[in-house]
């Protein structure tokens, strides 16, 4: 539709789009504060808040607030820890299985899924789908401000593509279940990207100026992107209008409408570290660590200053003495009175500021630990650990990580994995796949996520301890003269429970079905075995035998002989 002449209707809109973006600006006012004391110090690339957008400029010196660098290295450790333990690049991360449990081992069904998987392994790792990139930098700003959310864009040739929004361009509105359903995204383009983007006839009268003016065409204007639930959807129309999700870009300056569509499922995933009561932003760790943050600064400042101050002190030069040089091997002439003192003496004030490195020591490993550092260091420090010792710390640091990592799971990347799975749908490339089997297909086609990373190992590390402990207590009876106490167990499944704990390919693994056949082939060897052994005593035994019957045979005959 034509934007070039807006209707009234048009201008309603947009006057309303800006008035809910303006409560929203006035609900998330008292977090910037927040926000930009910790980018100063952990994050300061991203150090922009409570900044109008088109006064930020490129390239700025943001670090003049960092005097020691364990606060953003300690981000940078968190942020690659979230990442292995959550989605590893090298790994398949989860799985999708069926809703309906009674599915669970059925072979056409799950062979289905798997390569669904596969497929969207291969679309959201593709090169120009950029996932790994982005997610990285999500998740540098979830650790270090407590929100984070990250555009799963529908490209067209690509499928697929992954950007991570900053938390200074975000603005949310939560719906009646705390779920973040509305989101404002404040951003900057210049008058040649909006016309690139919606074309001359879209965008305002005076960005078309601006784009016609060489001299003008990079002048920047700030611009809006909704995304908010349909409140009257047109249900049964296959357009942008029958969608639950309307959107909706807009001019900020001069107000206009310059585009409009809507989406099958929220593009934007979002979510929180910690959320506090009747709040909709997260809270991070460094919300806890950041009077730590401050104080490591201060101390490092301070004792910079006075290593400086001990090493160049101020010099005392009397009131109508001359400047002199201080560079070594300089002449200053008149610097010494008549009876040899010097004019001009250093400054030692005498004060002592006792700070000491087991102090500011004491503030980064406070830092650290806020920033889960402490999680693996126990494994570092003590390599030479037996295999159970190993399996408790890593129950241990599951349980740690769980309730931070697990939220993760369910707001970030679920909502990536489903708006994935659509995507990929409705651009035909899930054609491959063939027909759905008839089986899953009773059932809605109902799937689930079950995931697969290195935390959920961790999670389920205590179901291996479960089993080294029983064996270690019962082979030493079995040893003992009672074995048969060995046969409770169903070794194939305890195989299958240690392997997938531990990470192991499945591939690496026989199917069920082949252990079935590997195991008749062992009982027929065994028999085939058992028949060559027993073959000498088995001719052996009919020998006798045979020679029993004949001595049998023989001797009634024998009898009548003699009795003749």
């Amino acid at each position: 539709m034509s934007m070039a002449e807006p209707s009234t209707e048009q201008n309603e809109r947009a006057r309303a789009y800006l008035r809910e973006f303006q409560q929203l600006q006035d609900l998330r006012w008292n977090w910037e504060s927040y926000w930009a004391d910790i980018a100063r110090r952990v994050l300061p690339h991203q150090n922009v808040f409570q900044r109008a957008v088109l006064g930020v400029s490129q390239a700025e010196r943001r670090t003049e607030y960092i005097f020691d660098s364990t606060a953003p290295q300690a981000l940078e450790n968190c942020a690659a820890l979230f990442e292995s333990m959550l989605f590893p690049r090298t790994q398949k991360w989860h799985q999708l299985t069926p809703t309906d449990p009674s599915l669970k081992d059925d072979r056409e069904a799950r062979a289905y899924l798997e390569n669904l998987n596969d497929i969207l392994f291969a679309a959201r790792y593709s090169p120009r789908a950029n996932f790994a990139s982005q997610a990285h930098e999500n998740m540098l700003g979830l650790i270090a401000f407590g929100t984070g959310s990250v555009f799963v864009d529908d490209a067209l040739g690509s499928t697929l593509r992954y950007r991570a929004v900053p938390l200074q361009d975000l603005y949310f509105a939560e719906n009646h279940v705390g779920v973040i359903d509305t989101v404002f995204r404040k951003f900057e383009f210049t008058a040649t990207q909006a016309v690139d983007k919606w074309g001359a006839d879209q965008v305002p009268p005076g960005v078309k100026a601006s784009y016609d003016n060489p001299a003008q065409s990079h002048r920047v204007y700030e611009w809006l992107h909704v995304v908010k639930p349909r409140r009257n959807p047109e249900y049964g129309r296959k357009d942008w209008r029958g969608m639950p999700w309307e959107e909706c870009y807009l001019c900020v300056n001069p107000i206009q409408i310059v585009d409009e569509g809507g989406y099958r499922m929220n593009p934007y995933a979002t979510s929180r570290f910690t959320v506090g009561p009747r709040e909709v932003y997260g809270r991070s760790p460094f919300f806890i660590a950041l009077a730590d943050v401050k104080m490591l600064n201060e101390m490092s400042r301070t004792d910079l200053n006075n290593a400086q101050r001990a090493a160049d002190p101020p010099v005392l030069l009397p009131e109508s003495g001359n400047a002199f040089s201080v560079r070594p091997g300089a002449l200053n002439y008149g610097m010494v009175s008549d009876d040899g003192k010097p004019l001009a003496i250093p400054y030692i004030s005498g004060a002592k500021v006792d700070i000491t490195e087991e102090k500011m020591e004491y503030r980064r490993k406070a830092i650290k630990e806020a920033a889960y550092g402490n999680v693996f260091e126990m494994l570092l420090e003590n390599p030479n650990m037996t295999a159970t010792q190993v399996l408790q710390i890593a129950e241990e640091r599951g349980i740690l990580l769980t309730p931070a990592m697990g939220r993760q799971q369910s707001e970030f990347l679920g909502n990536v994995i489903n708006r994935e799975i659509d995507i990929l749908f409705h651009a035909g490339v899930l054609d491959s796949l063939g027909p759905m089997p008839d089986s899953l297909a009773r059932t809605g086609g109902l799937i689930k996520v079950e995931y697969q990373s290195p935390l959920n190992r961790l999670q389920r590390a205590q179901d291996v301890i479960a089993i080294q402990r029983t064996l270690e207590q019962l082979i030493p009876v079995a040893e003992a003269g009672h074995p048969e106490i060995l046969d409770v167990f169903d070794w194939e499944k305890m195989a299958r429970e240690v392997s997938d704990v531990n990470g192991l390919r499945s591939d690496l693994l026989l199917s069920p079905e082949q252990m079935k056949s590997l195991q008749d082939q062992k009982a027929q060897q065994a028999n085939a075995q058992a028949l060559v052994q027993a073959a000498p005593q088995a001719a052996g035994a009919a020998k006798n035998l045979a020679q029993a019957q004949q001595i049998a045979t023989s001797a009634p005959q024998q009898q009548g002989a003699q009795q003749g």
